[in-house]
């Protein structure tokens, strides 16, 4: 076990004191009672089987039945006490992982596979769990009994304590040797099922997209490459842990021997009694048992601390800049209808030697303002949006909101400024409500006017995973009160209606009109229709604003937007042209 993450997960446990403490203390009476039990049966030997005193004979059964049940009865409370302590440290851990998890920068979530994130918070803590509530109450309990046996058999004889635990060294450094080939063991195997779950998460998540294209067999032939390996790996562990357990057990039977020779040789000549060479004996039976427990659950510890190792690593990865703003940007925008937006000589890249994906991106949308934004894929239009919410910080120049830089207010304040309306929303397995609140019941005021635009929006639906039982027209209108119902400063549509049909567009339109009213809005679009009723429209290419301007004013420019407006009317032109309607009424 490594001592920092022993110490890590110390501090975890030290937060139930009282109930750790208690626990200890029923170790303390149930170790008490298994030491007691050999010493009775050794004075039932010398005080009355020897002395043939029939008259103790009941009171020593009486004893030694009330100390075996004292014993029985403690050893179960520890288990169950121990197992409410394990339940609570993992809770604490769990939670404070998912926190820890809620608050990771966006570049995390794209570099870690989800199924690497899931395994760390379910099958890492689970099997952290299984040593407080299968392990830990009996392996502390024996550790002591075993500590505890071994004192006393020196106490009761120097010499033939001696010769009975002479093995204990070697035993030891067995453990400690055979320990960390195991604890190596079971760090690759949690790699190899941390990928697993990885794989699966990816390839289950894009099944349609495999049997679309028929690609069944190389999913399962990749399953079964990467869970022979997760397979290989295990079978590593089995095998030390296969070699450890007859070392163990053969340096048990060793010290039994001993005993027998040297005690027996002992009490033939006097030396001590008939009693305590039984007692010996009946220590050191019990003394092995233990340790063969402990034994068997090593390799249960082991892998648990592994597991824990790679908790407490997740644990420590950077979360996103949390800078409280100096003063709250909604009570200072209380009374005003709009929110002014600002860039500065903006540049950002994603890595460091890559090129700028922004460079020097300069312009301002006044409080109210309808700014469009345009350019081929990967202009740098998303990244515009993302840099304004925040999921990444610039590299240089600034961003402003009412004059003030977003880098001195709290993400969690600037993001509720904002109604982020997204091309493909994600939505939760719950109620369509539920989806639109996101569980924020006081939002339902502000959504409800927005809800007349929608009556055949069913609110209390059960949306299935990844909204499979909703058309693309419903998911829409799901983002577009999502960010309604924030009652936001400023409105981000992200190519939000491309996918969409006809009318489920000229719904939220009508819509945007009552609810967009007085709001900056900024629109990122590839058709070009939707752009109408913007006051300025920013065009991208390769990261830099190279056209602004009104509709008409870029058109008359021939410039890049005339360019696009020119394929998009003349792809427009096409489609109509191959409708089937058109061709029904042409024939």
């Amino acid at each position: 076990m490594k001592t920092a993450t022993v110490k890590r997960l110390w501090k975890y446990v030290s937060k139930h004191k009282k109930l750790m403490i208690f626990s200890i203390m029923l170790v303390l009476v149930s170790t008490s009672c298994g030491l007691g039990l050999p010493w009775v049966l050794g004075k039932v030997v010398d005080k009355i089987l020897l002395t043939k005193n029939s008259n103790l004979l009941i009171w020593a059964s009486i004893l030694y039945f009330s100390i075996d049940i004292t014993r029985a009865l403690s050893f179960y409370l520890q288990n169950f006490f121990f197992s409410i302590l394990g339940q609570k440290v993992l809770q604490d851990l769990r939670h404070d992982l998912l926190t820890r998890y809620q608050f990771y920068p966006m570049k995390e979530f794209i570099v870690t596979p989800t199924g690497k994130l899931v395994t760390r918070l379910i099958n890492d803590t689970s099997s952290l769990q299984d040593i407080f509530t299968g392990g830990l109450a009996i392996a502390f309990g024996e550790v002591i009994l075993v500590c505890a046996t071994v004192i006393w058999l020196v106490i009761l004889n120097l010499k033939l304590g001696l010769c009975c635990v002479c093995v204990f060294p070697i035993m030891v450094y067995a453990a400690k040797k055979f320990g960390h080939h195991i604890r190596i063991a079971f760090r690759r195997s949690r790699m190899a099922l941390s990928k697993l779950n990885a794989f699966l998460a990816e390839n289950i998540y894009g099944i349609s997209c495999i049997q679309a294209f028929n690609q069944q067999a190389h999913f399962k032939s990749a399953f079964r490459k990467k869970s022979g390996f997760y397979t290989e790996m295990q079978l590593s562990a089995v095998k030390n842990y296969a070699y450890f357990h007859p070392c163990i057990t053969t340096l048990s039977g060793i010290s039994m021997a001993a005993l027998i020779w040297y005690g027996g040789f002992l009490s033939l000549n006097s030396a001590i009694s008939m009693g305590l060479l039984v007692s010996f004996m009946s220590y050191l039976q019990s003394l092995y048992t233990p340790i063969r427990d402990i034994i068997e659950k090593y390799n249960l510890y082991i892998s648990a601390i592994t597991a824990t190792e790679r908790v407490f690593d997740f644990l420590d990865r950077p979360c996103e800049n949390q800078i409280q703003a100096t003063a709250p940007i909604r009570n200072e925008l209380a009374s005003q209808t709009g929110t002014s937006i600002e860039f500065n000589e903006v540049y950002f890249r994603y890595n460091p030697n890559t090129a700028w994906t922004l460079s020097g991106i300069t312009f301002k949308a006044e409080a109210g303002e309808k700014i469009g934004v345009v350019g081929h894929t990967g202009a740098g239009k998303s990244t515009l949006v993302s840099l304004l919410m925040r999921f990444y910080d610039l590299n240089s120049g600034s961003i402003l909101i009412e004059n003030k830089n977003i880098l001195n207010l709290s993400k969690q304040e600037l993001r509720s400024q904002i109604g982020y309306i997204q091309q493909e929303p994600f939505l939760f397995s719950e109620s369509i409500l539920d989806n639109i609140l996101l569980w924020n019941a006081e939002n339902r005021k502000n959504v409800e006017e927005a809800l007349t635009f929608f009556p055949e929006l069913k609110l209390d639906k059960q949306v299935f995973e990844k909204g499979a039982n909703l058309s693309t027209g419903e998911k829409q209108v799901i983002s577009f009160l999502r960010a309604v119902a924030c009652n936001p400063r400023i409105f981000i549509l992200d190519e939000a209606t491309s996918h969409i049909d006809s009318i489920t567009e000229e719904r939220i339109g009508h819509a945007s009109e009552l609810f967009f009213k007085n709001k900056t809005v900024i629109t990122v679009a590839h058709r070009l229709s939707t752009l109408k009723k913007v006051s300025r429209i920013l065009v991208f290419d390769k990261g830099q604003i190279i056209e602004q301007g009104s509709h008409e004013s870029l058109l008359l420019a021939n410039g890049k937007y005339a360019q696009l407006h020119q394929r998009h009317f003349e792809k427009e032109l096409v489609e109509a042209c191959n409708s089937p309607l058109l061709s029904s009424l042409v024939s």
